[in-house]
Order: structure tokens, then C-alpha cells, then sequence
């Protein structure tokens, strides 16, 4: 067959979303990223590495690319003709081909899915809209090379952060920045190896996919509002000092209880009653429901303080992003 052999430079894009396909490319060195391309940046679909295949989509289904893909290495490829794949299906049976058709046209609907859920958020560049993505790219990046033992995921901390950068095209600071705010939420944490080197360790998976999905609630939630999650952090802060003096699991207060509550210890609460319900169904540590006009809270007092932790993440995650001015947006 003409196989051939491509070697590319970090950041070199091996195609785009909309080209036609000209074969795929089985990966022999190095790591690709596969992603939407957005106005606003990159959305994240896959890192592929050694003996990873990418392309092969379009070559299956003969549409142009659905994403793009470049390297974030050095990268040796080995590129398959459209001629010489046609040669190889020649060979499987029919049904089997049918088969990858069919698999690469529900990809490639969900590839479409994502782009226009992604665009439903562009109207503002407030980091609250890219977070989740950044997030992703987190968790995507930690498969990679995070180092498994019996309890935690672990990797040293200066790898992980260039990387990061490298897969965000961040500088530096940026990247310290985000990594302080996951190991400050305690969704990773900081240790020191045998040679007091820092590394990162990521003990509960399950907690940080919580995280993303609490954040992209509150996006879906604040997105046309996104200033108010300070607002909303003050509340859970407040509900959540209440109920360390109360002697029951769960307690419930109405919304100008608890302002009255608030003022005296120092709070403004002027815009709580526009926002307050903006809580609803984000966490079962808070229910919130109504009696006539009055807005009631309904607390899980060993869950609450979950919640606030989640909120102050977000919220210092996205102060310390609009201090960088250009927000938390691969570029």
C-alpha cells in the first residue's frame, strides 16, 4: 500500500473541520488533539496517542471532517490513502461495513449536538462559559498521564501544568492560577515525592465529574446573568452557617427569614429575592419551594457544606480568570 509518513510540529494542525478527507492517519509518536472549532475557541473531543487512529471518519462516510485535530507534540503519522483503505474494506464483509457507517454517522450527529449546545453560550465571554470545557480538558489530560496506585491518580505537578498549557495555549500564570483554585476546592491535592518534588493527586474521579456537572448547571442556569454567582455564594454561605447551629439533619427557613438573618451579621441581601431561586435543582444539599409568595429553603445539613465549596471554587475560579481580562477561553 502507499502508506507514508508525516512528522509534525507541536501546535500543527493535521486537518480541519470541513476539509475532505484525503485518508487517516495512524498515529505512531506523540499525542493529537481532536476539537471543534468555536469562534470562542476549542471544544475538546478526544486526545488520541501511539496506535490511536484519527480521520477516519470522513473516510468511512466520505463527508468532509466533522472536528479537527492537531498535535501537541511532536508527532509521527502514518497516512492511509482514501485509494488504499477502499482497497482494504474490499476485504472485510459488507455487513461489517455497514456497521462502521453507521457508527461514524451517530458520531458525527453528536459532534453536531455539541456544537450547538457550545453555541447557545457565545453571547458573553465571561468565564463561566468556557469553565466546564476547561474542566474537560482537565480530566481528559489527567487519563493521560496520570500514574494509577491503590487510591489516588498522581502526577507531578509541573508536567501537568505544562501540559495544560500546552494543550490551552496558556501562558504560565494562567495555568497556576486554575490549579490552585482545583487544589483549593480539594478536587485535586498537593503532596510531595520521595524527592520533595510537588505532585498532584486526583483521589475521587466521581467528585470532580460532580463538580463539572454542578458547573454547567449553574452556566445553563447564570449564562445570561453570570455575576450573580457571587450573589448565590453569599446565600449558600449564609444557609450553610445556619444549619452548624441547628441539631437536626434538615431545617427550613423562608428567603426574608434568612435575609433578616444575614443583615445582622453584615450581608446585603438587596438582590437575593430576584436571584434566590436560581438555587433550585442544583444540589440535593439545598430544595427550594414555595409557600404563597415566600420563597423557602429546605437544607441538608451534612450536604450543605459540600455545596458552598463548590460555589467558592466557582466563584474564585472565575474571579481569578476576569482578573486575567481574557477569561478562561482556549485559544
Amino acid at each position: 500500500m502507499g502508506e507514508s509518513l508525516k512528522i509534525l510540529r507541536p501546535g500543527e494542525v493535521i486537518f480541519r473541520a470541513g476539509d475532505r478527507s484525503d485518508g487517516m492517519y495512524l498515529i505512531r509518536k506523540g499525542r493529537v488533539l481532536v476539537f471543534l472549532d468555536r469562534p470562542g475557541g476549542e471544544f475538546p473531543l478526544a486526545i488520541a496517542s501511539a496506535g490511536g487512529i484519527v480521520g477516519e471518519m470522513a473516510l468511512i462516510d466520505k463527508k468532509p471532517r466533522s472536528a479537527s485535530a492537531r498535535a501537541l507534540e511532536q508527532v509521527e503519522l502514518t497516512h492511509i490513502s482514501n485509494h488504499d483503505f477502499a482497497r482494504i474494506l474490499q476485504q472485510i464483509p459488507k455487513w461489517f461495513v455497514s456497521l462502521l457507517t453507521s457508527l461514524s454517522i451517530r458520531l458525527r450527529e453528536s459532534n453536531t449536538h455539541l456544537q450547538k449546545v457550545e453555541s447557545q453560550y457565545s453571547i458573553t465571554p465571561h468565564p463561566l462559559e468556557s469553565l466546564p470545557k476547561v474542566l474537560k480538558f482537565v480530566l481528559l489530560l489527567w487519563t493521560q498521564i496520570g500514574t494509577k496506585d491503590a487510591k489516588n491518580s498522581t502526577c507531578s505537578r509541573s508536567l501537568f501544568e505544562s501540559e495544560l498549557a500546552l494543550i490551552l495555549s496558556w501562558d504560565a500564570e494562567r495555568v497556576t492560577l486554575v490549579t490552585d483554585a482545583l487544589i483549593s476546592s480539594s478536587l485535586l491535592s498537593a503532596v510531595s515525592d520521595q524527592s520533595q518534588l510537588t505532585c498532584l493527586s486526583l483521589a475521587d474521579k466521581s467528585e470532580f465529574e460532580r463538580f463539572i456537572h454542578f458547573v454547567s448547571s449553574i452556566r445553563r442556569t447564570c449564562h445570561h446573568k453570570p455575576l450573580l454567582i457571587s450573589e448565590l455564594t453569599t446565600i449558600v454561605d449564609v444557609l450553610a452557617r445556619l444549619s452548624h447551629e441547628s441539631i437536626y439533619d434538615t431545617f427550613s427557613i423562608t428567603l426574608s427569614d434568612l435575609s433578616k438573618h444575614a443583615q445582622k451579621q453584615g450581608f446585603r441581601t438587596g438582590g437575593w429575592q430576584d436571584c434566590a431561586e436560581l438555587l433550585s435543582d442544583l444540589d440535593a444539599a439545598l430544595m427550594i419551594s414555595r409557600m404563597g409568595r415566600e420563597v423557602v429553603f429546605r437544607i441538608q445539613t451534612q450536604k450543605i457544606d459540600r455545596l458552598l465549596v463548590s460555589f467558592k471554587s466557582l466563584r474564585a475560579m472565575c474571579q481569578e480568570s476576569l482578573s486575567q481580562s481574557a477569561g478562561l477561553t482556549a485559544t
